[in-house]
């Protein structure tokens, strides 16, 4: 499981978005190294689901709590097990989570970490 964080730098939880980085590449790169097995690799990415990650990442959940951009997890999972029934790739539930993953490739790598960055930091304790 990676994130919507995979696709972006991510000042103020830079930590957080370079592991997911790192997860969404590494299963992106096993999944041709292993077409030839009967292993298949999928990666998903969720965007904001109503877990308790909010809690434990110590960050702001008020402010999005009630968020139409918020997805539950049930939400998440069925849209999960109809894309790896298709053999995904790269799942991303939701069509604003689409939108939103593609949205860094028309944009200056600056501006995508400006915008994350100013989002981040409006969310994440000091």
């Amino acid at each position: 499981v990676a994130s919507m964080a995979a696709f972006n730098p991510g000042p103020w939880m830079s930590t957080y978005y370079a592991s997911k980085a790192y997860v969404l590449h590494f299963s992106e790169a096993l999944r041709v190294e292993l077409k030839q097995s009967a292993v298949k690799v999928s990666v998903l990415c969720p965007g904001p689901t109503r877990t308790a990650f909010f809690r434990t990442a110590q960050l702001d959940s008020d402010k999005i709590k009630d968020s139409k951009l918020l997805m539950s997890p049930e939400e998440v999972a069925l849209y999960t097990v109809r894309a790896l029934e298709k053999n995904r790739a790269i799942i991303i539930p939701g069509r604003r989570n689409r939108w939103f993953a593609f949205l860094p490739r028309l944009g200056s790598r600056w501006l995508n970490r400006t915008i994350v960055g100013m989002l981040n930091k409006a969310y994440c304790p000091r």
